[in-house]
């Protein structure tokens, strides 16, 4: 909590730093995910992935992003015990996607779930618990990458999540995220 309310600050007082570099991105995968299936018994994180790419970017960035995806991915398919990660690309851009088989997000809540505060409304919303940050900072991240972020969900189906990063150089390439 603490480290994402510093984020938010950072991010918004433009004081993030932002350190591009090449990186492969099935290796940054291969990483994330073996972290946080440590995390979980219950679910197996399953890998799809395309012939390796190199990207250009932040990689502990990216890596925060996917970690983010991940977690929420493990604590909103509480019945379910797979996660899937896919990658493709199309020579330009690298799409790497989080699909999970749990609750879903209902139709009205999907155009706000990257807003900064923004908590999907449940039944029983103790259970699933977070102040509404790591989707709107995973957001800020890829946004800042010259990327996208989006949903595709259906309620008690589970949802999948892509980013889009371009495969070259973030065009805002300054020193820090504040970007604009």
């Amino acid at each position: 909590l603490t480290e994402d309310l510093l984020d938010v600050t950072r991010i918004e007082g433009g004081t993030l730093p932002f350190r591009p570099a090449p990186f492969n991105v099935d290796d940054l995968l291969t990483e994330v995910i073996d972290e946080v299936q440590r995390v979980t018994t219950q679910h197996q994180i399953a890998m799809e992935l395309s012939a390796p790419v190199t990207l250009v970017g932040d990689r502990d960035r990216i890596g925060q992003v996917i970690t983010n995806l991940l977690t929420n991915a493990i604590k909103y398919s509480p019945q379910a015990d797979r996660i899937v990660v896919r990658t493709s690309h199309d020579g330009e851009n690298v799409i790497i996607t989080v699909q999970d088989f749990g609750i879903g997000i209902p139709n009205q809540d999907q155009p706000y779930i990257f807003d900064r505060f923004y908590r999907v409304s449940v039944d029983d919303r103790a259970a699933y618990a977070g102040m509404g940050l790591g989707l709107y900072i995973a957001a800020e991240f890829v946004k800042r990458h010259s990327g996208s972020i989006w949903v595709e969900s259906h309620e008690g189906q589970g949802s999948t999540i892509s980013v889009s990063l371009p495969l070259g150089a973030p065009q805002d390439s300054h020193t820090d995220l504040a970007g604009e």
